[in-house]
């Protein structure tokens, strides 16, 4: 009777050891998750902290559309539909990749500095800008796409300049080529502010008129 007693409970524990192990096999055959990131990897060589930056800016946290607003890239399909796909995630919130990649865009095209967050010499002149996508459209193998507004403004001014424009660009084959196209389009935009917030130091009537229309 204790050989039977003792039997079972052998019996018992490979029972569990094989559950576990299937347990692990079951979560390792997930599909494999590759991150991206919006930041281009061609970018100018940065500002040194040691250099004095020719302009300051707070770039303001940057909103994107709720559709598109997911850890998983978001696609458009050729037949109109939409799909989340697990299996290719930003590495950070989509918004903040975004104003990354815009902060970084904005300081090499300026000689400038990003200074969100931080406190500035009362003295020194303090731009403020934000930014609103309408439309971040993302079609592998065709284009990317978005749709920008923003605004600037001297910090401690009542006044602010508008501005808008919207940048396409050709996308190759795969993920790697749609992420490589906004990546570019991006990149356009941050010059697209960078040019009007030039414009707007220099006191142009119309500080809009060199960063607003469409590329691709």
């Amino acid at each position: 009777m204790k050989s039977m007693m003792r039997m079972s409970a052998g019996s018992r524990a490979s029972i569990a050891a094989l559950a576990t192990s299937l347990v692990l096999v079951a979560c390792g055959s997930g599909p494999q998750i590759r991150y991206y990131t919006l930041l281009s990897p061609a970018s100018n060589v940065p500002l040194s902290l040691t250099t004095a930056p020719k302009l300051l800016f707070e770039l303001l946290p940057v909103r994107v559309p709720q559709q598109v607003d997911y850890p998983q890239m978001v696609i458009r399909e050729d037949s109109g539909r939409v799909a989340l796909v697990e299996s290719r995630q930003w590495v950070a919130p989509l918004s903040d990749e975004i104003r990354a990649a815009l902060s970084q865009g904005i300081a090499s095209s300026l000689h400038g500095r990003d200074v969100y967050g931080l406190s500035a010499q009362d003295a020194v002149p303090v731009y403020r800008i934000k930014v609103q996508l309408s439309r971040f459209e993302t079609v592998p193998g065709h284009y990317a796409q978005l749709d920008a507004q923003w605004s600037l403004s001297r910090v401690g001014a009542a006044k602010a300049i508008s501005c808008d424009t919207s940048v396409r660009e050709t996308a190759v084959d795969g993920y790697d080529g749609v992420v490589a196209a906004h990546q570019r389009a991006l990149s356009l935009l941050a010059d697209r502010i960078a040019q009007s917030l030039q414009r707007l130091q220099d006191s142009a009537s119309n500080p809009c008129s060199a960063a607003s229309g469409a590329a691709g």
